[in-house]
This record gives C-alpha cells, sequence and structure tokens, in this order.
C-alpha cells in the first residue's frame, strides 16, 4: 500500500502503462488470429478444390472404362453375329459350340474388368475423401484456437479513511499545525455564510468563493453541502461534482473530501470543527464557480 502521493502516482502510472500495453498487445493478437483465419480459409478451400479435381479425374476414367467395355461388347457381338452360319452344313457341331464358349469368355472378362475399374473407382474416392479430411484437420491445427484475454491489471487503490487517519495521529505534530491554519485562513476570508442549525457549531465560519494558491485547503466536506450532482469525473478516478454549501444559493465545481482521501490523502485535512477540508492544488480537480 502507498503512503505518499508520488508513491500512489507511480502505482497509477504503472497501471496506466500496464492497461495500454494490454490494449496493444490484445489488437496485435487479434491480427494474428484474423490473419490465420484467413489462410486457413483459403487453404481449405484449395483443398476442397484439389478434391473436386481428384473426383473429376477418377469418374472420368471410369467412365472411358465403361465407355470401352461398351465398344468391346459391341465388336464381340459383331464378331460373333458375323462368325455364325446359318446352317453348319458339313461341319461339327463341336465348332459353334467353341465359338460360343470363346464368346461368352471374352464377354465375362470384360463384366470382370468393369467391375474391377468400379471397386478401384470406390476405393480411390474414399482415399481421396480421407485425403481432403486430413488436409483439413491440419489446417485446423495451424490455425490453432482464438486468442484469449489476459487478466486486466488490478487498478492501484489509495490509503483508506481509516489508514489516513491512523498516519496522521502517527505525526500530532505535524495534524495540529494544519488544523490551525486553516481554522484562520477560513476565518480571515470573506465568503459565504452558513448556517448553525445545518452544521451545529460550523457557524460563523466563511467558505472562500474560490481556490487562490497558498489559501491553503478548502471546506469540501459532504455534509456541507447541497444540491450535489456529479458532472464528471477526472483521470485519477474522483468525481466531479456541482453542488452550493448549505443555506446559500451559489453554485460551485469541485470534489467530495470523502472520496478524495481514498486516492489523495494527503490532500485532505480535518478542521477544528471536525469537518473534512481539501487541498485542491494536490489534486487533478479545480475548484471553482459553476
Amino acid at each position: 500500500m502507498c503512503t505518499g502521493k508520488s508513491a500512489f502516482q507511480a502505482q497509477k502510472n504503472q497501471y496506466k502503462r500496464q492497461v495500454a500495453q494490454r490494449a496493444v498487445d490484445w489488437r496485435s493478437q487479434n491480427n494474428i488470429w484474423e490473419m490465420k483465419n484467413d489462410q486457413y480459409d483459403i487453404n481449405t478451400r484449395e483443398n476442397v478444390n484439389a478434391y473436386s479435381r481428384y473426383v473429376g479425374g477418377v469418374q472420368r476414367n471410369f467412365g472411358l472404362e465403361v465407355q470401352q467395355f461398351m465398344k468391346n461388347n459391341e465388336t464381340l457381338f459383331r464378331s460373333q453375329v458375323s462368325s455364325s452360319p446359318v446352317n453348319e452344313g458339313g461341319r461339327s457341331t463341336s465348332f459353334g459350340r467353341s465359338q460360343k464358349l470363346a464368346a461368352l469368355y471374352a464377354e465375362g472378362a470384360m463384366k470382370a474388368n468393369l467391375r474391377r475399374a468400379d471397386i478401384q473407382q470406390t476405393e480411390k474416392l474414399k482415399a481421396g475423401h480421407r485425403q481432403l479430411l486430413s488436409a483439413q484437420a491440419q489446417e485446423l491445427g495451424k490455425r490453432g484456437f482464438a486468442p484469449i484475454p489476459t487478466v486486466e491489471p488490478a487498478k492501484p487503490v489509495g490509503p483508506s479513511f481509516l489508514d489516513q487517519f491512523i498516519s496522521v495521529a502517527s505525526t500530532a505534530a505535524s495534524f495540529i499545525s494544519p488544523i490551525s491554519s486553516l481554522s484562520t485562513a477560513f476565518k480571515g476570508l470573506g465568503g459565504l455564510g452558513v448556517g448553525s442549525n445545518a452544521l451545529g457549531g460550523f457557524a460563523g465560519t466563511g467558505i472562500p468563493l474560490q481556490h487562490t494558491a497558498g489559501m491553503g485547503a478548502l471546506a469540501s466536506d459532504r455534509r456541507l453541502k447541497e444540491n450535489i450532482i456529479k458532472i464528471g469525473e477526472a483521470i485519477s478516478g474522483l468525481g466531479i461534482y456541482k453542488f452550493n454549501y448549505l443555506n446559500t444559493g451559489k453554485q460551485y465545481i469541485g470534489a467530495m473530501a470523502d472520496e478524495v482521501v481514498n486516492i489523495f490523502p494527503e490532500a485532505v485535512e480535518v478542521m477544528s470543527n471536525g469537518f473534512l477540508a481539501v487541498k485542491y492544488d494536490l489534486i487533478d480537480i479545480e475548484f471553482k464557480e459553476a
């Protein structure tokens, strides 16, 4: 836990650098992922095209086998018809049977060749499909998985309200002096009167109209204000508010001491009446009239 403004500021700067670096790394990972996706799409489409060409080639070859079978069958039929006599005459009947057997053998051989070509075509198509699946799986492995964002850096948190008062109690000498000077400064400044009914014991203390270098801390206790509206947020995370002090009509823009003490504890002091004041020159919010 940081105990001073410089240490806490260093933590905030480191946090900002970590957040910025995380954003750069995430954009870089996303760019790489998009390029891998594009390359994956190109390669998988090319694999499908190659498979389609392969299937076309196999089917074309089988078509040629079928065409050759039909041609051979026609040739065999013509040969059989042309060589068969109208009547056997003086020839032996075994001559006709031999021709028929030869024709049946030739026809059987052609059909066997066609069935073998069909089986080979089926095996080639299955092998081509297995190659396609293997190629697609390889491309998927090359692409990998989508990137996962890293854990967001922990946002630094300043000392709590209790930690601040423990620190103040340990340095009593420096604690009493700011209260005395602040009380004197408030009594000597013109400003807006605050009613005693609303504040109980704070009546008669002037609230400065604007912050001036060297003026010291300004009363910024939420209990001293009304019509509080948050209108923005500073880089440090402090809320920027528009408000008016109790029983007054003039509006101001500034911070709330109970928030400041958690981020810039060194910018908050306790006034002699128990209310909190803020040194605006130590925070990144300007106190001004609305």
